[in-house]
């Protein structure tokens, strides 16, 4: 009788693994893999495509300003992926994610969240995660925080937007033409962050850039509402990105790959 039971209990276990390689294989990913990409179905018609590289250490998800995805963090992936599990998606809308109708959806915060957290619910990555975020990514992420503590390890955001921010006549929206679903997302995400609970008790590195344009006659203020953003969190600090504009990634990439790297344990980072 034992036996058989031991047998049975084998038999569960072998479905349950090889149902997993299945489920896995099915998304063309792995986290065993130094660098893979696949898509994966939230809904039935909107995918999320995302790249995974790394072998080892804490998972880290990269988030990007608006219309900008996996790309944009070229120049610091290869780095922090030497010490680190990192994982980088274009949101719906952006590069080879599914494009739907321009909605509000699109640019509200909970939305966003809910977008990514159900994506990596559905890889099987574990949390706790480390956030970086940059720009509108960047706010996204302080709504995940804010909203989601036990998921988040740490929060890196560079020059992240801030739901500080004046909500009439903000120097700090894009200049550039936004669709009104923009507007109104963006309008409601700030909202709902300053609406939420207090930043959790992790750590939080604010990157804030000084030179965003040549005499550009906001930069005291931005430097002043980025400093409000670090004091969000008990274990808050700013680094300013001397001489780089808004994507700090590009200009100086140095400066984020360090920030990720500090707030990994020694132990934990192999060289």
């Amino acid at each position: 009788m034992i036996f058989i039971l031991k047998r049975y209990l084998w038999t569960i276990l072998f479905s349950l693994v090889m149902g997993l390689q299945t489920y896995m294989a099915a998304y063309g990913f792995d986290m065993k893999c130094t660098k893979c990409s696949t898509s994966v179905k939230i809904s039935q018609d909107q995918e999320i495509h995302l790249e995974k590289q790394g072998t080892q250490g804490p998972i880290v998800i990269f988030d990007s300003g608006l219309g900008f995805g996996i790309s944009s963090w070229d120049r610091v992936i290869p780095a922090v992926s030497k010490f680190s599990q990192t994982i980088t998606y274009d949101r719906i809308g952006v590069g080879a994610s599914s494009h739907p109708k321009e909605s509000e959806s699109l640019y509200l915060a909970s939305d966003a969240v809910a977008r990514l957290r159900l994506t990596l619910q559905k890889l099987g990555v574990p949390a706790p995660y480390i956030l970086v975020g940059h720009s509108l990514g960047g706010l996204f992420l302080q709504y995940y925080a804010r909203n989601f503590p036990a998921e988040v390890s740490a929060v890196v955001l560079v020059d992240s937007a801030t739901p500080n921010e004046p909500r009439v006549n903000s120097p700090f929206k894009p200049t550039n033409p936004t669709p009104q679903a923009f507007k109104d997302g963006y309008s409601k995400s700030l909202d709902l962050i300053t609406h939420s609970p207090p930043f959790p008790n992790v750590p939080l590195i604010v990157l804030t850039a000084d030179t965003h344009a040549e005499k550009w006659p906001h930069e005291k203020q931005w430097l002043t509402l980025q400093t409000e953003i670090a004091h969000s969190s008990k274990m808050g600090s700013q680094i300013i990105a001397k001489g780089s504009g808004h994507f700090i990634q590009e200009d100086q990439p140095q400066v984020v790959i360090d920030a990720i790297r500090s707030l990994i344990p020694e132990k934990k980072v192999k060289q």
